[in-house]
């Protein structure tokens, strides 16, 4: 069995280039591809308007401190 470990969707996340441009956001989707590369769909609030984008976990401000859940496959 192979193990990826992943963001839980609802995890909350900060995006941006830096913490005092970061935009709050929350993981709505997980998205497993090719060689076990992970992407994330996020979505957060822009004025009225509810934007969403996929992104990996190292454009995310504050992925260290996030805590990961194990999912895993059988063959």
């Amino acid at each position: 069995m192979k193990n990826i470990v992943v963001m839980p969707i609802g995890t909350k996340v900060s995006l941006g280039h830096s913490l005092e441009e970061a935009i709050d956001a929350v993981i709505t989707s997980v998205c497993i591809k090719q060689n076990n590369y992970v992407t994330y769909e996020c979505s957060w609030w822009s004025g009225r308007s509810n934007e969403t984008g996929w992104f990996h976990e190292t454009q995310f401000l504050n992925s260290d401190n996030v805590e990961r859940t194990k999912i895993g496959f059988g063959r």
